[in-house]
């Protein structure tokens, strides 16, 4: 889940895509394969074959979401401003967000569900729920807000698909440890 520490300072964020996705470079993950046994670190393999080994030893590459917006006309503030409530508001995820290289990479998220809802715990502002493919957003952040943590919880749901570990707070890190 998201619970918004922090403030992203860059201006091009990535998701970590694995070989489950539609167009993994899999011949570039062999030679990243290839690479690692013959003793060449993680960051020279990234730079050769745009691969690398996550913390949880398994392989990955990135997909930019420097081109990510929000499709067809969706603009959460706009309609905020006309009275729209978003409180209960469903959408499909590829009826919103336009990721063409996202969603050619992982066709199935275009069909994972975006609820707005104000019942998420603990300061959340988002949540990936993989047992009911489904995403749930707070509903009063603003449109910004929304895409960064729409992406954020995207993450999740490809660490599932591609059986990465997942990702959580610096608190949920700490209790796992004890």
């Amino acid at each position: 889940f998201y619970k918004g520490e922090g403030v992203r300072s860059i201006t091009t964020y990535f998701q970590f895509a694995g070989p489950n996705a539609k167009t993994a470079a899999l011949d570039q993950l062999k030679k990243a394969k290839q690479l690692e046994k013959s003793g060449v670190n993680n960051e020279e393999i990234r730079q050769q074959t745009g691969w690398f080994k996550g913390f949880d030893d398994k392989w990955r590459f990135e997909i930019s979401d420097k081109d990510a917006d929000f499709a067809n006309g969706y603009n959460p503030d706009e309609w905020k401003k006309n009275g729209v409530v978003f409180n209960g508001l469903t959408f499909k995820l590829g009826k919103i967000l336009k990721h063409d290289n996202l969603f050619a990479a992982y066709p199935q998220l275009k069909d994972v569900v975006v609820e707005y809802t104000r019942r998420l715990s603990d300061g959340a502002l988002g949540n990936f729920t993989p047992s009911e493919n489904k995403i749930y957003i707070d509903s009063t952040m603003s449109a910004d807000k929304i895409k960064d943590v729409l992406l954020h919880e995207i993450q999740h749901a490809i660490q599932v698909t591609e059986g990465f570990a997942m990702g959580g707070t610096e608190e949920s890190a700490v209790e796992a440890l004890r």
